[in-house]
Formats: C-alpha cells, sequence, structure tokens
C-alpha cells in the first residue's frame, strides 16, 4: 500500500472522528456504480446507497450513466 491510499479501517475511523456518514473517498466506488463498472480492489470506501438510489430513479431504470462531468 502506498502511503496516499487508505484501508476501510482508516476510512472508518475518520468517519467516527469526524461524525460524517460519507467522505470523498466514496466518489470512487459511488461513480463506478452508476457507469456499472466494478471499483478498483484498493478503493477502502462504498458507494453512496442515496445517491445510486437517485441516479436509478432519475434515469428511470433505464440503465448506467454513459457521461458525466466531475
Amino acid at each position: 500500500m502506498t502511503p496516499s491510499q487508505i484501508s476501510a479501517g482508516e476510512l472508518a475511523e475518520f468517519e467516527a472522528k469526524y461524525q460524517v456518514r460519507h467522505s470523498i473517498g466514496d466518489l470512487t466506488p459511488t461513480a463506478c456504480e452508476l457507469f456499472g463498472v466494478r471499483a478498483p480492489q484498493e478503493c477502502g470506501a462504498v458507494a453512496v446507497p442515496e445517491v445510486v438510489d437517485q441516479a436509478g430513479h432519475l434515469m428511470g431504470g433505464e440503465g448506467k450513466c454513459e457521461r458525466a462531468l466531475l
């Protein structure tokens, strides 16, 4: 693991310390979920369910994202 990577345990510790439910670390798995691709194995975070659910609702179950502007 390189110094720039964070483990799932470190992420959980950060979330507890700062009393947040989500972090910037959740961006990658959320975007991957929306595009229908697998998140990197090294990713210690998880997709934000509210974002994924809302996107599915807005797309009417038509499929996955094709483009995004981040």
